[in-house]
C-alpha cells in the first residue's frame, strides 16, 4: 500500500515537473514573439479583400473568430467573399526553430490528437523562392488552411489561416495562391 502511494506520488511529481517545464518553455517562446514595428514581408492581398479592424471582429457573423484571436492577429485580418484570412509574423530564437518538415509532422500529429479536428491535406509548397507549410483541416462546420513560411535569415516567418465554409474550397485555395505568389521577405 505504501509502495503504491509512493509510486502515485512519484508519477504526479513527474507530471507537475513536465507541466512546469512546458509552461516555462511556452512563456519563453511567447516572449520571443514580439510585435513587429515593421512588416517582415511584403505581400499583396487578392483584389476585393477588405481589411478588418480588430474592433469590428464582433460584427463578423460569417466566421467564428473570438476576441482573443482577433487581438493576436489584430493588424492582419482580411475578409473577401466570405473567406476570412488572418496572419501574424513571428520570430523564433535559433533553439526553437524547426524545419518545415518537422513542423508539419508536429502540427498534423497535434491536430489528429483532437477528435474535433479532421486533417484533409498537408503539403510543403514554394512561392517566390519561399517554402510554405500548408495544412488543410476541418473543425466542426469550419474549414481552415493553415499556412506558415520557412524562416528568413533573422528567424522570422509568417503564420496564418484562411477560414471558410465547405463549398468554398476552391476559392480559398485560389485566395492563398494569389496571396503567396506576391509574398517576399523584406531585407532578405
Amino acid at each position: 500500500m505504501i509502495f503504491q502511494k509512493c509510486l502515485v506520488h512519484k508519477n504526479t511529481m513527474k507530471r507537475i515537473y513536465l507541466i512546469f517545464n512546458l509552461l516555462l518553455l511556452s512563456m519563453f517562446a511567447l516572449a520571443q514573439q514580439q510585435p513587429s514595428h515593421r512588416e517582415i514581408m511584403t505581400l499583396k492581398m487578392p483584389k476585393g479583400a477588405e481589411k478588418i479592424d480588430a474592433s469590428r471582429v464582433g460584427d463578423l457573423k460569417v466566421r467564428k473568430l473570438d476576441k482573443k484571436k482577433a487581438d493576436f492577429f489584430r493588424d492582419h485580418i482580411y475578409l473577401k467573399d466570405d473567406l476570412l484570412n488572418y496572419y501574424t509574423y513571428r520570430t523564433d530564437i535559433p533553439l526553437l526553430r524547426k524545419g518545415l518538415e518537422n513542423r508539419q509532422r508536429q502540427m498534423v500529429s497535434l491536430l489528429r490528437q483532437n477528435p474535433s479536428f479532421t486533417v484533409t491535406g498537408s503539403d510543403i509548397v514554394t512561392y517566390n523562392n519561399i517554402k510554405y507549410l500548408i495544412i488543410k483541416y476541418q473543425e466542426d462546420n469550419q474549414w481552415y488552411i493553415w499556412y506558415s513560411s520557412d524562416y528568413n535569415k533573422e528567424g522570422s516567418f509568417i503564420n496564418g489561416f484562411i477560414q471558410y465554409s465547405k463549398g468554398d474550397d476552391l476559392k480559398a485555395k485560389q485566395y492563398l495562391e494569389d496571396m503567396l505568389s506576391t509574398t517576399k521577405f523584406n531585407n532578405q
